[in-house]
């Protein structure tokens, strides 16, 4: 039995056998996440929409890639993975919850594509790199980063940890692989596939995470709220003073037993850095919960504090690092653009990637406000010279062009009130005419 292009995810997985031996309720899970991830893609060929530059990275069943959408020459990253090898539960997982981000310092996702049985998830592109990429390339040096720079890095991962454990949201996998830089001195937390959501109070019990940077907790079972994130990020700081995270050298199972067994590890030379630093860790990895301090806490702690121009260090460290590449002229970093989209007189903000077509916004707010996505389209409602006009959109026209396009024709200032009576707007269409109120 062949696999043809087109065969939907579904259909793939009956040929291969996907489902494998699981429960039933399993199943109904796989299959309830298929049809949930097969509204996500949009309707594009994804090779005609964006053109694959190189290989970022790879993990278990996905790689990474650098790609430029081919119409507006901006960078985006994509993650590719077969069907038949992806955990779609976990694929679909990280969708959601990048989707419901809505922090800087948490990696946007613009969308999701599906062709000859390979997934395609477009997010934003960090061309910085990892603080991985960094510390495998000063693998060499007694000191992969500053404490300025540590500081500035830990700042930003604590503000993106405070934002998602006020959503109850734990990430469970912090590490330097999972923090990325760019040239402009942001750091953005990132790969939420093994995130959980809490409910209320409730402790997690699933161990699940990357074993050398779990906090003692999470390893006995015994239950685990946002606090273990703390003691992942205390672990990731050894790792960017010292190149390594304490115990790598162990086979797993032993490091297991000695994270739960042994003193919090310190750093190899105590005195070759500050009090502070030196301080900040051993407030991150207290081995009992309760006395370890939350991502709000240690905003506050002095290390933090103190430190003084750090973006200004994150950007020296990424042009340091990109010494003797080749940059290629006219790309940019794919940028985000705030769009009003009217629906029952009612106006919504959308914040879209510039490459986002009136596809993608309708999806996404059919999505939100429990619409059919198969009968919204969208419209642009020009008022000009007391003469008002309608034009729909293509499926595959950009929003952020119309806008811009519109506003050079009808002469309207960048910001503020226009200073004459032509205006613009985009409306929801629903059916066969405008979304107004009765």
């Amino acid at each position: 039995m062949g696999i043809e292009a087109q065969d939907s995810i579904g259909e793939v997985l009956a040929k291969v056998g996907g489902t494998g031996e699981k429960s039933i309720e399993e199943s109904q899970t796989r299959d309830e996440s298929i049809k949930q991830l097969e509204r996500e893609f949009a309707s594009r060929d994804p090779e005609k929409v964006f053109k694959i530059q190189g290989e970022l990275g790879k993990e278990t069943g996905s790689h990474v890639y650098r790609a430029i959408h081919r119409e507006t020459k901006k960078v985006v990253a994509i993650k590719k993975m077969t069907v038949a090898g992806a955990n779609i539960v976990t694929t679909l997982k990280e969708i959601y919850t990048m989707k419901e981000l809505k922090s800087e310092y948490t990696l946007k996702y613009y969308g999701c594509y599906h062709k000859n049985n390979c997934i395609w998830v477009v997010m934003q592109y960090c061309d910085g790199g990892s603080v991985q990429d960094i510390i495998d390339a000063r693998e060499n040096e007694d000191i992969c980063f500053t404490e300025r720079q540590i500081a500035e890095i830990v700042t930003q991962v604590l503000k993106a940890l405070e934002y998602l454990h006020s959503l109850k949201k734990i990430h469970r996998d912090v590490k330097a692989a999972n923090i990325l830089l760019s040239s402009d001195g942001t750091v953005k937390l990132t790969d939420f596939s093994l995130s959980a959501q809490q409910i209320g109070d409730e402790k997690r019990t699933t161990t699940i995470g990357s074993c050398y940077w779990m906090a003692p907790e999470t390893l006995m079972g015994s239950g685990y709220d946002s606090k273990a994130d703390i003691w992942s990020l205390g672990i990731t700081v050894l790792e960017m003073a010292e190149g390594i995270p304490p115990l790598i050298e162990e086979k797993p199972h032993r490091a297991v037993f000695r994270i739960v067994n042994d003193p919090p590890p310190k750093l190899y030379c105590p005195s070759a850095w500050s009090n502070e630093f030196n301080d900040f860790i051993s407030r991150c990895l207290v081995k009992n919960p309760e006395y370890r301090p939350t991502s709000t806490e240690l905003l506050k702690h002095p290390f933090v504090v103190n430190a003084k121009n750090g973006r200004q260090s994150i950007i020296e460290l990424v042009q340091c690092n990109q010494k003797g590449l080749k940059k290629e002229k006219g790309l940019h970093v794919e940028e985000e653009v705030e769009l009003s989209i009217w629906i029952n007189d009612v106006e919504k903000k959308l914040v879209i990637p510039s490459h986002a077509t009136s596809e993608d916004v309708c999806r996404q707010l059919s999505t939100s406000h429990d619409l059919d996505q198969n009968s919204c389209q969208l419209w642009v409602v020009i008022k000009d010279l007391n003469k008002t006009k309608e034009k729909k959109l293509g499926p595959y026209e950009r929003p952020a062009k119309v806008s811009s396009d519109l506003r050079k024709k009808l002469k309207l200032e960048k910001k503020g009130p226009s200073s004459n009576r032509a205006s613009y707007r985009f409306v929801l269409k629903e059916g066969n005419r405008i979304k107004t109120k009765k």
